[in-house]
């Protein structure tokens, strides 16, 4: 006879089995889900972990380039602010220069020049102005030092003062010497009228009709115009391409300019008594500079 009791034992465990897999099934579910939630957040943070880790050494790749990069250019800046300091400090030593423009301005050149050629006290009364020569070298000595930090058009403004202050300068000597007003050549000064109208294009017709006289003035405007530069070199602002190719005319024409009144320098500084051959022959007479030993 088959036993009942037997075969009910024998099934409690699988009825235990399905009974905890029925009613157990959504706390295994939990355990399970929150089993691999937990596996998964793990392994997210360390990725997270590691891209942050990888950022930062991005970062520190990035920084180190960017970083000297930032420190050449505080350098550049640096020396740029120095530059237009060194500029406008040189600028003030031409003031002697400027002011004598300015009475030579109000004089009729030509009529005391021939005045000085006869009178010798004329000639002494311009003694008294001084030679600024030496501000005129000095002037150029520290324009040219901060020449690579400046704009094309700063230079170029700093070329036509510089011829401007120098003719004044050779106009005084010759009214200190009385050799006339002819040592100053008619293409010297036509020279030097465009220089000075290449500096200032829109004064063009007023410095071509009244000629030298009004040199004073053109140094007060280029004056302006130069410290108005330079206040666009300290706000960073970039050159213009027609600036740059305008400052190029202004040097070209204010190096020609200068060169045109070597001659003039020459006979001014010697009262007229240029040895044969001129300022070549001067030259020739300097003692020659002895070469430097290594």
């Amino acid at each position: 006879m088959y036993d009942w009791a037997t075969w009910l034992l024998a099934q409690i465990p699988l009825a235990l089995i399905v009974a905890v897999a029925f009613f157990g099934r959504d706390i295994l579910a939990s355990w399970f889900n929150a089993k691999t939630k937990h596996s998964f957040d793990a392994k997210l943070e360390a990725l997270k972990t590691d891209l942050a880790a990888k950022g930062r050494e991005i970062d520190a790749l990035r920084a180190g380039p960017m970083s000297t990069r930032a420190a050449r250019q505080a350098i550049i800046d640096k020396r740029r602010v120095e530059a237009v300091d060194q500029f406008w400090g040189a600028l003030k030593v031409m003031q002697p220069g400027k002011a004598a423009a300015g009475i030579l301005g109000a004089l009729p050149f030509d009529d005391v020049a021939e005045l000085t050629k006869k009178d010798a006290k004329a000639r002494e009364m311009f003694n008294s102005f001084g030679d600024t020569a030496k501000a005129v070298e000095v002037f150029n000595h520290q324009a040219h030092a901060a020449e690579p930090y400046l704009s094309p058009l700063a230079i170029g403004l700093m070329k036509a003062y510089s011829m401007g202050v120098a003719f004044c300068q050779i106009q005084i000597a010759i009214l200190r010497t009385g050799i006339g007003k002819d040592a100053i050549s008619a293409s010297s000064t036509e020279t030097i009228l465009k220089a000075l109208s290449a500096a200032l294009p829109d004064w063009s017709t007023y410095i071509q009709k009244h000629g030298v006289a009004v040199v004073h003035h053109v140094l007060d405007e280029i004056e302006k115009r130069i410290l108005a530069e330079l206040q666009r070199i300290l706000d960073g602002k970039e050159d213009d391409e027609a600036e740059v190719a305008s400052a190029a005319r202004m040097i070209e024409l204010a190096r020609d300019a200068e060169r045109g009144l070597q001659q003039a320098k020459m006979e001014a500084e010697t009262g007229g008594k240029l040895p044969r051959g001129g300022a070549a022959a001067i030259r020739a007479q300097r003692p020659a500079e002895k070469p430097d030993r290594a």
